[in-house]
């Protein structure tokens, strides 16, 4: 019995070492003919490394902005809660309150979070000398926020149930890894050290797990402390504590195996019911919003943008792979005689076919190499020209396991794209060959093939031009686009006080103080105060306008705001189309006051009519206060969530003086670009307190270059890219298929010479050939564009995608370099000796 069983044994590993052995005999093969053949290989490693290099690095960007996940355990659970004003729009923090409320009726999910961004004071250390003060950005959180992540420290522990319930009592901190390398040179006894915020001490009690950025991808804290102390980190922090009014904080939680996001939304919509008829003043026209991790990141950063990225990257994925088929269609029908040799002498079809997908799966490692290594360098450059951030915030793009994995598939599906019908039409004439057999339909149908792929490249690089012209086209009217304000020779400069223990009234006083310092500065024309300088963050405030109703029956709406001193609207060049500005008189005890945009007032106010009528008119924030508009100002682009092309939002400002913040910069406008500005500005901040360190100071033109034309300038330079790419790829096919028809017709050729037939006619019958190919894959290509231009008109602006010039144009350059792409195979036809030619098998 014994022996019978170790016989099937012995045979299957005998059968596995033979497979084994057929499979190295064929890698020696195919590297024995690969390296016999340099140019060829060279043609086909570019092509497929220029390919499958930007399509990975494309996916490494989108991975980065939308799809990685959290990394944490059980990550598919992780949801996001927003709180809308409205049902006109589906984000929105939330009140501590709340959270607390929806926590305890909640039982589709195992638990909430909630946390609030912050910007930290870190002072120094009396017994540090090495020390300064510097601004870094953290989290408030709950005591739950790493437990409910599933989240172990790298070094000691994170928060206890009672640091999260003592107000005020529980100055402990958990800090970044990356803060614990960079500040404490990574050393054990950090943990149990103190470190001084906001000119209090800390006790550090742990280190976040290396990498550990918490719920969201683009912002990376490099310290976290318990939501019990927001009164010391944030100034009147404890009253957001005790208010519903105010909604600044960031619910996420965990879902329940098995609870679908469909349920855990109707629980939702019951408990808002229920806190709305609680609490009406504060809780009314108000919904809440579930959605999964990627669910959130698609919807709040849009997927329009990345989609066709991806989509154009893939076209040049696919001419790569077609262009590579018919180079090995080329390349195996010179080596007919030897592959029907091989089969007259013994070998099998679906042996040859082996021997011929090795060959390609070769090829396909070769070229992902280097794709990777092309990958790995635009995902390098990708990080480099993500636009200035004050905040440690962005995309953090990777070339992670996620990435390389991509490239391995991609890999992959060109074997099996490039290789597998070039394989069996090859393998299919060699057969015939051998056995004598001519099959006139066999060759046709592989002559059509051949020309079907180049048609499709031409296509699809056409499709990739026409995209590429339109977004370039976009982004130079972008460049020159009407902002609403002037940025040039603006400086921009950001402080905080309250970083470094001041109290709201020192704070306003510091600021006053400031400002006439820098408006005495030499050549500085105005200078203004604002909460939020353009393109570098964003505010809004759920208001209800007396007599307007959304369409949807909501009377509050949520709308973006700046708090401004004044001379803001002088210092960036706005012009005023009603109404006053802002005075000395806007003191925090006098009535409220508003400047609204024109869109603002058109929209929520007097529709047609005369914008002037909006003067006067009431609108009102959570806690009921109302707001008299007392000016009009002319639209402008507000920032990141009005891109430039779209639509102005409406916006209002009040005075600055009339709210209680701790955040604010400076705007100076000079006279010329001064030289050195930068290092005046910290000279009299340092003069009023030399342990007050801005936050940042660069000049509004630098902003709007980095910021606002960021995605519009990176569109059109990869699509750019793509574009000369897939070019250059339909021209190395087209060069290739011209040079086998003429070394496949080399006797047809020769005959008609030895008949007569002149150099020129020759010459024009093969680039006639490739030039009907070419026409015949533009028309397909202008067809493939038309359909493509739905889907491009929403992210141009001012641009045509169907413009038929464009078309003639690019049709045109296709053309012409078809016929220099042809020319040189052409050439070579005419100088065909006809009695060579005769001899020629």
């Amino acid at each position: 019995m014994s022996h019978q069983n170790r016989a099937p044994d012995n045979n299957r590993r005998f059968s596995l070492f033979l497979f084994l052995e057929s499979v190295g005999r064929d890698l020696r093969v195919g590297l024995r003919s690969l390296r016999q053949t340099p140019g060829f290989t060279f043609m086909v490693v570019v092509s497929l490394g220029l390919g499958i290099g930007a399509s990975t690095a494309i996916f490494g960007m989108i991975d980065g902005l939308v799809l990685r996940p959290v990394a944490v355990p059980h990550a598919s659970e992780l949801v996001t809660i927003d709180t809308a004003a409205s049902h006109v729009t589906k984000f929105g923090d939330s009140s501590y309150l709340d959270y607390l409320d929806y926590s305890q009726q909640t039982k589709d999910f195992l638990g909430m979070m909630i946390y609030r961004r912050v910007t930290v004071g870190l002072n120094p250390e009396p017994s540090r000398a090495d020390t300064r003060s510097s601004v870094i950005w953290g989290l408030m959180v709950s005591g739950n926020y790493f437990s409910l992540f599933e989240v172990k420290p790298a070094l000691g522990r994170t928060f206890l149930p009672e640091e999260d319930q003592a107000v005020g009592k529980a100055p402990v901190a958990v800090i970044s890894y990356e803060l614990w390398k960079r500040s404490f040179n990574g050393d054990a006894n950090a943990v149990g050290s103190s470190i001084k915020l906001n000119n209090r001490s800390y006790t550090i009690i742990g280190v976040a797990p290396r990498g550990f950025t918490g719920f969201d991808l683009s912002y990376r804290p490099d310290i976290f402390v318990p939501l019990s102390m927001i009164g010391d980190i944030v100034p009147g922090g404890q009253q957001l504590l005790q208010s519903r009014h105010s909604r600044s904080f960031v619910i996420r939680s965990r879902i329940r195996s098995g609870v679908k996001i469909s349920e855990a939304q109707a629980e939702a919509d019951v408990i808002c019911a229920n806190l709305a008829r609680q609490y009406p003043d504060t809780n009314k026209d108000t919904n809440y919003v579930v959605r999964k991790d990627v669910n959130y990141r698609t919807a709040s950063n849009g997927i329009a943008l990345p989609a066709v990225l991806m989509g154009l990257v893939l076209f040049v994925l696919l001419i790569a792979c077609a262009n590579v088929a018919s180079l090995l269609m080329a390349r195996a029908t010179a080596r007919m005689t030897g592959l029907a040799t091989q089969f007259a002498l013994g070998a099998s079809r679906i042996r040859l076919i082996r021997q011929l997908m090795t060959e390609s799966a070769i090829l396909a490692f070769l070229g992902g190499g280097c794709g990777v290594i092309l990958a790995a360098f635009g995902i390098g450059l990708a990080t480099h020209l993500v636009p200035y951030q004050p905040a440690p915030q962005g995309p953090l793009f990777e070339m992670d396991q996620r990435v390389l994995f991509y490239a391995l598939v991609a890999s992959a599906l060109t074997t099996f794209l490039c290789g597998l019908a070039p394989a069996f039409m090859v393998t299919r004439e060699a057969t015939q060959a051998a056995l004598k057999v001519r099959s006139s339909t066999t060759r046709a149908f592989g002559v059509f093939a051949r020309r079907l792929l180049i048609g499709c490249q031409v296509a699809l690089s056409l499709i990739l031009l026409v995209a590429s012209a339109s977004f370039v086209k976009s982004f130079n009217r972008l460049h020159n686009y009407d902002l609403g304000f002037n940025p040039t020779n603006v400086f921009v400069v950001t402080v905080n006080p309250s970083l470094y223990n001041y109290s709201p009234t020192q704070t306003v006083q510091f600021y006053k103080e400031l400002l006439t310092r820098v408006s005495s500065m030499a050549g500085v024309k105005s200078a203004s105060l604002a909460a939020i300088p353009p393109f570098l963050g964003l505010y809004s405030q759920d208001i209800s306008i007396d007599g307007y109703t959304t369409p949807g029956g909501d009377k509050v709406i949520d709308t973006l705001t700046n708090r401004i001193s004044p001379g803001y609207f002088e210092t960036l060049q706005m012009s005023l189309v009603g109404g006053r500005n802002f005075n000395e008189t806007d003191k925090p005890d006098s009535p409220k006051v508003a400047i609204v945009n024109e869109t603002f007032a058109r929209r929520f106010i007097t529709g047609k009519g005369n914008l002037n009528e909006a003067l006067g008119h009431v609108f009102r924030r959570r806690d009921d206060i109302p707001i008299q508009i007392v000016g009009i100002v002319k639209d402008s682009v507000y920032g990141v969530t009005t891109p430039l092309g779209s639509p102005a939002s409406p916006v209002f400002y009040v005075p600055f003086l009339q709210y209680t913040d701790s955040y604010a910069a400076i705007q100076a406008r000079t006279e010329s670009n001064i030289r050195g500005f930068n290092i005046s500005m910290t000279q009299q901040i340092h003069q009023l307190d030399p342990e007050i360190a801005p936050i940042y100071s660069l000049p509004l033109s630098t902003v709007v270059t980095e910021r606002a034309l960021y995605l519009p300038r990176v569109t059109a330079v990869l699509s750019g890219l793509f574009a000369i790419i897939a070019l250059i790829l339909a021209l190395i096919g087209l060069y290739g298929v011209i040079s086998y028809t003429v070394q496949s017709r080399t006797q047809e050729i020769g005959i008609r010479m030895a008949l007569g037939a002149q150099r020129g006619s020759v010459l024009r019958m093969i680039l006639v050939s490739s030039i009907s190919l070419v026409a015949f894959g533009l028309v397909g290509g202008i067809f493939g564009a038309l359909a493509l231009s739905p889907y491009l008109s929403g992210l141009l602006v001012s641009v045509n995608p169907r413009d038929p010039a464009t078309y003639v144009v690019l049709s045109a350059t296709m053309l012409v370099a078809a016929f220099i792409a042809s020319l040189i195979p052409a050439v070579k036809a005419t100088r065909i000796q006809p009695i060579a030619a005769l001899r020629y098998e």
